[in-house]
């Protein structure tokens, strides 16, 4: 029997979120709308296990590590949304105490901490004191697409950061999605997927993040492996540069198995 009383926080989290389309700012800049998450958590002050403070500088900086209780309005959501991520700026209340939070992933392994950064229901970093405000409407989230019939998986819900077009394998960045890219290193843990469809700035997409796509333009070699190019475009040449990463198999000429590999920086 589920218990009837609310499980017990000691912190609320804000995180600043990218959301919405791309609009110009005073410098005619394009930028993405902002949104707050709130996240109700049960943190408690730890010692950092991988840095030793240093006496007189790091006294202002609280480690911890707790639970999620809640995220948004439901009470039975219990898992960071993957737009969250360590950069997403955080305002929090700990304690009765204000201040900044600085989110760290849960996972060890870097590749399984980018690409799924869901922490299921564990969080962990550092609470800073002092005044600190994030702004933005509250987030509203999107529904993931359902598992297709063919067994095909996707990514949740992005926003383009630009025009993106079919075919082409995204990686998201600052909660927004861009053509992936084998000689930028900073995409090598974070691509989410291959676009089934063209999309336009702002608009968001579900990236298949594995199974089985085909396009009738397609001529493969069904003997070598396919690999994450340049701009997000699929290639049978491995880079030698930046990381490598191989993204599918060749099942036919015109269809492949879309399931990324390890990275491999170069």
């Amino acid at each position: 029997m589920a218990s009837p009383f609310a499980p017990y926080a000691n912190a609320v989290l804000l995180f600043q979120v990218a959301s919405g389309t791309l609009a110009p700012d005073s410098n005619g800049n394009l930028r993405p709308g902002k949104a707050v998450i709130e996240v109700r958590a049960l943190l408690q002050q730890k010692r950092d296990p991988n840095r030793e403070p240093r006496p007189g500088v790091d006294e202002s900086f609280v480690w911890t590590e707790g639970y999620i209780t809640q995220v948004g309005s439901d009470p039975k959501a219990l898992v960071l949304p993957s737009i969250v991520t360590p950069d997403s700026p955080c305002s929090a209340t700990w304690q009765g105490r204000v201040g900044r939070f600085h989110l760290e992933f849960t996972a060890r392994n870097p590749y399984l901490a980018t690409v799924n950064v869901n922490l299921v229901e564990r969080i962990r970093g550092y609470f800073v004191p002092g005044l600190f405000v994030v702004s933005g409407d509250p987030w509203v989230p999107v529904p993931t697409p359902p598992p297709s019939s063919t067994g095909a998986r996707y990514a949740p819900l992005l926003p383009a950061a630009n025009n993106l077009s079919a075919l082409r394998v995204v990686a998201a960045v600052n909660g927004q999605l861009v053509y992936a890219d084998s000689g930028t290193p900073d995409h090598a843990f974070k691509v989410v997927g291959l676009l089934p469809n063209a999309v336009v700035a702002g608009a968001t997409i579900a990236a298949l993040s594995e199974g089985p796509i085909s396009d009738d333009a397609w001529n493969w070699d069904t003997d070598r492996p396919i690999f994450l190019g340049s701009n997000g475009q699929l290639t049978q040449t491995a880079p030698e540069i930046g990381f490598l990463l191989q993204v599918a198999t060749a099942a036919t000429p015109t269809q492949i198995d879309f399931e990324p590999q390890e990275v491999i920086l170069l």
